[in-house]
């Protein structure tokens, strides 16, 4: 995850994409697919709370932006508060 360090920095070229977690095809009995549905649920609503807090950017805009894949570039990724910093090396 990229917002886990303090400081974050990126070269202007660079994109970053929100999404969701893969969804794997699960298997199993009704119970397992229940239960891996909840395990994924859980990991979603963890990204999302990670990401706003290291953004500061509104839960319901994540979710959003997460659920449509929404890329940035290096200037968006700043204004988002995903990086702190342009660098040029």
């Amino acid at each position: 995850m990229f917002c886990a360090a303090a400081t974050r920095s990126a070269f202007a070229h660079a994109r970053f994409r929100l999404s969701e977690p893969k969804v794997t095809s699960p298997g199993g009995t009704a119970d397992q697919v229940v239960a891996e549905a909840g395990r994924y649920l859980r990991d979603l609503e963890d990204l999302v709370l990670r990401i706003a807090g290291a953004t500061g950017q509104p839960r319901s805009r994540v979710e959003d932006d997460l659920s449509t894949g929404r890329v940035l570039s290096a200037q968006e990724a700043v204004e988002y508060g995903l990086i702190s910093s342009i660098t040029s090396r």
